[in-house]
C-alpha cells in the first residue's frame, strides 16, 4: 500500500476515504477499488459511520460524512474571518446594522467575525460566541442544506419548523424576529465554498452564514424585505473569494 503509516487499520480507513472522494460508492465497489476484503471494508465503514466520518446516502451507498465538513470548517475559521472582514464592514455600512459571520459546530453556531453598528441601539455578538442552532436566521441557513437526518435532530426543540427550513432552502435566505432574543431581528444567507448558489442543489453544505442583526424598531417585523438582497450579495462575494 502506498504511503503506508505502518498502522494497517488507519491506512485502510484512509484508503476508503480516498475512494469516496470520487463520490458515493456501494460496498462492492469499495472492495473492488481498494482491494480491502469485504468483511474488513464493511467493518471499517460501519465504525466510521458511528463517528460520522462516513455516511449513507438515500440509495444506501457509502459517502463522506458530515464530520469531515465540520472539521474543515474549524480548520478554516480564521481564513474565513480574514476574507470576510471587508465584506462585513461594507454590509454594516449598507444596512446600518451589525453584521456577523457564523459557522456550525455540532448543535451550536460560532461567531467567526463581526462588525458592529458604530452608534445607537445595536445587536452585538462577540467573536467566539456560541449560539444555539435552534433559533435565529443564521441557524436556519446553516441547517437548511444539512442531511435530512441531521436536520431532523436539530429541529427538535427549535423555534422554527421543517417548513421554515424548506422555504430557506428554496429562496436562499432566512430572517427571524425575536427567535434568539426578544426584540432582535436578523437576516442571513449561506456562504458556499467557491461556487455560485444553486437553490436546487441540496448536495452542498454552506461553510458559513453571513448575517445582519438589529432591533425590531429599525428592522421591522419583516426584516427580509429590507436587507435580504444586501445579505445575499455579501454572501455571494465571500463565496467567490473561497474559489480554488
Amino acid at each position: 500500500m502506498e504511503d503506508s503509516s505502518g498502522v494497517g487499520v488507519i491506512d485502510k480507513a484512509a484508503l476508503l476515504l480516498s475512494h469516496l472522494e470520487n463520490g458515493p460508492s456501494s460496498l462492492s465497489n469499495l472492495v473492488a477499488a481498494t482491494g480491502i476484503s469485504r468483511p474488513t471494508a464493511h467493518r471499517l465503514a460501519s465504525a466510521l459511520i458511528v463517528h460520522r466520518i462516513i455516511a449513507r446516502d438515500d440509495e444506501g451507498r457509502y459517502c463522506l460524512g458530515p464530520r469531515l465538513t465540520e472539521l474543515s470548517r474549524a480548520a478554516n475559521g480564521d481564513t474565513l474571518a480574514v476574507l470576510a472582514a471587508s465584506i462585513l464592514t461594507q454590509l454594516c455600512e449598507v444596512t446600518g446594522e451589525s453584521a456577523q459571520l457564523f459557522d456550525r459546530q455540532g448543535d451550536v453556531r460560532r461567531c467567526l467575525a463581526a462588525v458592529d453598528r458604530s452608534e445607537g441601539l445595536r445587536d452585538t455578538v462577540p467573536v467566539g460566541s456560541e449560539l444555539s442552532m435552534r433559533a435565529g436566521s443564521a441557524a436556519q441557513v446553516l441547517m437548511a442544506w444539512l442531511p435530512q437526518a441531521t436536520r431532523a435532530e436539530l429541529l427538535v426543540g427549535a423555534r422554527f419548523c421543517s417548513t421554515d427550513v424548506a422555504v430557506v432552502r428554496e429562496r436562499g435566505w432566512a430572517h427571524s424576529v425575536g427567535q434568539r432574543e426578544t426584540g432582535v431581528c436578523s437576516v442571513s444567507a449561506p456562504v458556499f465554498a467557491g461556487v455560485a448558489f444553486h437553490r436546487s442543489d441540496e448536495s452542498r453544505i454552506p461553510v458559513a452564514a453571513i448575517s445582519v442583526s438589529g432591533p425590531i424598531q429599525r428592522m421591522t417585523a419583516d426584516p427580509g424585505s429590507l436587507h435580504a438582497e444586501s445579505v445575499v450579495r455579501a454572501a455571494a462575494q465571500l463565496s467567490a473569494l473561497l474559489s480554488p
